[in-house]
């Protein structure tokens, strides 16, 4: 029997191109055109139904890292929602994945994707855009294209939050070293690392550390030529924001 760890929900996924005037629909919050231009709605997706719509994703099935991709970790409920299981069975970790690879391929445009995250430890969900040729050849993006990540979220260390990555390809040391970094009581919600995050002499470079009623020297001024900037809020924003 396999054993649920738990889910991932997106609820919808849409994707807009600028035009001129045309009315929108889903309405999303989109960035500001210029007179005469709005928004235009070429691809999108609602999960209606309960079978997950073929002619434009494709369920990926196979090993990634220590774990696999298996078609039946992404079912749709059947009320407008793709849920994304994380699970194990027997001595293996299941986990679903969909793209557009293939049917819905784009440079420009405008991604609009809304979900709820899980609130368990251990599921890794994200969100990227990769070109078509990713890889091909290996260690040649100019080449090949790369990949943008528009969030990954992971949960680790019981109920609290610490770190929230938007780097694709990140050093373990680093990571390390924004998760010590996080624990410290004087730090009042999840590390922040920017997608050119690296490990740093006081603290990780590329990274956003909200602290409460605090300064942390060892992450002002100590890598010098990298920059910082402080920022001071009036109201404490909560610990599990």
């Amino acid at each position: 029997m396999p054993t649920r760890i738990l889910p991932f929900t997106a609820l919808c996924a849409v994707i807009a191109l600028p035009c001129a005037a045309q009315s929108l629909s889903p309405q999303d919050k989109l960035p500001a055109l210029p007179d005469g231009k709005v928004w235009k709605l070429v691809w999108n997706d609602e999960f209606d139904g309960t079978r997950i719509d073929e002619t434009k994703w494709e369920r990926q099935e196979y090993q990634r890292r220590d774990g696999w991709w298996e078609r039946r970790a992404s079912p749709l409920d059947g009320e407008g929602h793709l849920l994304v299981y994380c699970f194990r069975e027997g001595d293996r970790y299941l986990d679903g994945s969909l793209r557009t690879k293939g049917k819905f391929e784009h440079t420009y445009g405008y991604y609009v994707f809304r979900a709820q995250l899980q609130r368990e430890v251990g599921h890794w969900s994200a969100f990227w855009l990769q070109s078509p040729s990713l890889g091909q050849p290996l260690g040649d993006p100019a080449a090949a294209g790369t990949e943008i990540d528009i969030f990954e979220y992971l949960r680790k260390d019981g109920d609290r939050d610490l770190v929230r990555s938007w780097a694709s390809d990140i050093e373990d040391g680093t990571m390390r070293q924004a998760e010590r970094s996080a624990r410290s009581p004087a730090v009042a919600g999840p590390i922040a690392l920017m997608p050119d995050a690296h490990f740093g002499l006081g603290a990780t470079i590329g990274s956003v550390i909200p602290t409460e009623s605090a300064i942390i020297p060892a992450a002002v001024g100590v890598d010098g030529g990298c920059g910082m900037v402080c920022l001071l809020y009036k109201s404490p924003r909560p610990r599990d924001s």
